[in-house]
């Protein structure tokens, strides 16, 4: 299990489209109108407006819903003891007044406005058993990511594009900030990743506005599809395989409760003395079905694995408080990745997975599979659920690890050498 890191393969970042995850270009990109039975498009270079969307002025003909009152036979509807406030429909040619908005020329979709402003496209894809936290991950990392690293980066989720998404984002916020509760498992039907713009404060670039030279920040997108747990334990669907097969980098959780040797340390009943090896078996085979891989070929793309709700072994006989994985990352006053912590944080986790009797069956299992792997603990909520659902008041710890490793690896955040 190499660490990989500094390691240069070729990459493409290209803008893609959320839906049909195409490359973006301005030949594969229109504005279309919105407005009903109005077919308008507009080419994106022939585009001058410069804004998120504009006002449709294509004359169209459909049905318009009228007053009696206002038709012009009313006198004759009168006299026949219509009501005037009657509606009637009538077909008529009417200036759109929709809104041309930018959409995928490919797949017909709308996209986000900001997604030609982008420089680079970071594609991740989340995968794990159900209940293991990806969900939960999602909603917290973000608001930890703007407060951590407020000094550098802005991120803002982008949902402007797709209802669901947007609904989504909403909801699992809303519980978790004001309800103080659990967010619900991801749904197998969002077949959407969640799309974030991170502007960096720091790093500029010059561009062309007419014959000004003028500078502007640097800004990314960042894709993660929510790959719910359902769908990897049965068949792959055409969705999941699409977005898989076109990550740049994968999170693959594991609930810490699974591991046996936690299971007898916080004296619960132990589920299986194997269930370790299965999950990752299960996931090697799922990844490799959408990688197009053949049967026990090393899967060679970089996988974090993430070992989730850490809050529950913190402090116990295997995992002291004084190690390096269980103080937080104060990425702060770190203006970049730290390769020695990560390294560390590498190493403990290992150690403490042989000590736990996992030496031979999960380690050596992500040896068998992978390639290219890093190893993560992290806990979203910092602490566990009630029974009641209620969450309290949040202590993620350290997960931000994974994207500032990812950051690092594209070159967005600095590997700082100590």
């Amino acid at each position: 299990m190499g660490l990989f890191a500094g390691m240069k393969r070729k990459r493409d970042r290209s803008i893609a489209c959320p839906y049909c995850m195409k490359v973006l270009n301005e030949d594969t990109v229109v504005y279309k109108c919105d407005g009903i039975g109005c077919t308008k498009e507009v080419a994106y270079k022939e585009y001058s407006g410069g804004m998120a969307s504009k006002m449709c002025t294509e004359k169209v003909k459909r049905e318009v819903e009228r007053r009696m009152e206002d038709s012009a036979d009313f006198g004759e509807f009168e006299n026949q003891g219509a009501n005037p406030k009657m509606l009637y429909t009538e077909a008529r040619t009417e200036v759109c007044r929709g809104t041309l908005k930018l959409s995928c020329k490919l797949c017909g979709k709308k996209l986000p406005f900001q997604i030609f402003q982008f420089d680079r496209c970071v594609k991740i894809c989340i995968v794990g058993q159900t209940y293991c936290g990806k969900t939960t991950y999602i909603t917290v990392m973000p608001d930890v990511f703007q407060q951590k690293l407020s000094n550098q980066f802005y991120m803002e989720a982008m949902y402007d594009y797709d209802a669901l998404i947007e609904e989504l984002i909403r909801e699992n916020t809303s519980r978790m900030q004001d309800d103080k509760s659990i967010v619900k498992a991801s749904n197998m039907n969002l077949e959407i990743p969640y799309l974030w713009c991170v502007t960096d404060r720091m790093k500029y670039k010059m561009y062309k506005n007419g014959k000004k030279l003028k500078k502007r920040n640097l800004v990314y997108s960042l894709m993660m599809f929510d790959g719910a747990g359902r769908h990897y334990q049965a068949n792959m669907t055409d969705v999941a395989k699409k977005y898989i097969g076109g990550s740049d980098y994968i999170f693959f959780l594991v609930d810490l409760d699974t591991f046996p040797g936690v299971q007898k340390e916080l004296g619960r009943a132990v589920q299986g003395e194997n269930e370790s090896s299965t999950i990752v078996k299960n996931m090697a085979n799922y990844l490799r079905e959408a990688f197009g891989i053949p049967a026990g070929g090393k899967i060679d793309k970089p996988v974090a694995v993430i070992l989730t709700k850490f809050d529950i072994i913190k402090g116990t006989s295997t995992m002291s408080e004084q190690r390096q994985v269980a103080q937080e990352n104060n990425l702060k006053f770190c203006r970049g990745y730290m390769r020695s912590d990560m390294d560390i944080v590498d190493e403990e986790i290992r150690s403490w997975l042989e000590s736990i009797g996992e030496k031979n069956r999960f380690l050596a299992d992500l040896d068998v599979h992978f390639s290219r792997i890093r190893l993560f603990s992290v806990s979203s909520l910092g602490h566990e659920a009630k029974d009641d659902g209620s969450v309290g008041i949040l202590v993620p710890h350290r997960v931000l690890d994974p994207i500032m490793w990812v950051l690092s690896e594209e070159d967005i955040v600095h590997k700082i050498e100590i």
